[in-house]
Parts: structure tokens; sequence; C-alpha cells
């Protein structure tokens, strides 16, 4: 059995569902220890349809929206749990771009096929694509900056990566 610390026994059917859908046992103590987030996530997984369990990446993308998207959203959740549990939502980003979209919309112009493009559903991409756009990134890079600069012919391109990967790739 595994000990949560401060849960108490009446919440043992909340640990049980929340663990079921991937969340890692410090976030789940730390939902069941929150009455109002409890709630919320309780209402989610019901509303989801996944009350016997779903993989981490369904389970975090619903927490999210139990804990940051949950007013906002109440109108389009049908829509949006569709999405996620099919996997058709996977990301984080995929998930902004749904709740941008449903903000910027009103129920009755929607239009799934605006819907769907603005979220990136069906957009896959491969470690080969990853590496090819890295690889055309760095070499815009070495052209416009390092060539003006020779402090940066020296940057080791590890040092760089974190850097480049957290944002700066969707602005260039």
């Amino acid at each position: 059995m595994v000990n949560f610390g401060a849960i108490a026994p009446n919440d043992d059917e909340s640990v049980k569902l929340f663990l079921s859908i991937g969340l890692d046992e410090k976030t789940v103590t730390t939902t069941i220890n929150n009455p109002k987030v409890t709630a919320n996530l309780t209402a989610v997984i019901h509303e989801s349809g996944v009350t016997n369990g779903c993989d981490r990446t369904t389970g975090n993308l619903l927490y999210t929206v139990a804990t940051k998207h949950h007013s906002n959203l109440l109108l389009h959740r049908p829509t949006l749990f569709k999405y996620i549990v099919s996997s058709k939502i996977k990301t984080l980003a995929q998930l902004d771009a749904a709740v941008l979209f449903f903000d910027n919309h009103a129920p009755e112009d929607f239009k799934l096929n605006e819907f769907e493009e603005a979220c990136g559903v069906g957009v896959e991409v491969s470690a080969e694509d990853i590496e090819k756009a890295a690889d055309e990134l760095l070499k815009r890079i070495r052209k416009q900056s390092w060539s003006s600069s020779t402090e940066l012919m020296w940057v080791n391109c590890l040092d760089m990566s974190g850097k480049v990967c957290h944002g700066q790739i969707l602005r260039l």
C-alpha cells in the first residue's frame, strides 16, 4: 500500500481515482489536500468518461483542465474531453491552443475544421523532422548571428540548446 502521509481514510476513493489517470503520488497528495481541486478533478474525470483510468498523458491534460481552465471551459468541455481522451489533443501546447480557440469563439460560431487546425490535430512531428528543423535553425543562427559575433562562435551548442528550445525557435 502506498503511504500518502496526510490523506484521510475517506479520501481513498479519490486517491484511487486520481492514481488511475496516471498522476504521481505527490500530485495526488497535493490534490487531495485541496477540496476545490479535488472536486474539479473528480468532475473532469467523470465528465470525460475515464473513471476506469487512462494513460498518464491524458490524465495530466485532464488535471491541467481541472486546475487551470475549469471555469472558462464549461460550455466546451464535452468537445475538449473528446479530443483529449481520443489523443487528438495530446500536448500542453495543443491544450493551450484549444483553450485559446474556445476563448475566442462563441459556441454558435464553432467550426470543427478551424478548431482542429488551430490545435494542431493530426499534426505529427517525427524525431527526423525535429532534427532537420534544428539543423536549419542552427544554419540560420550561424549565418545571422555567429558570423557577426566572435563570442558566439565559441559557444557550446549544448549550452545553447535549452535556451533555443524554450521559445526562441518559435520566434525565428
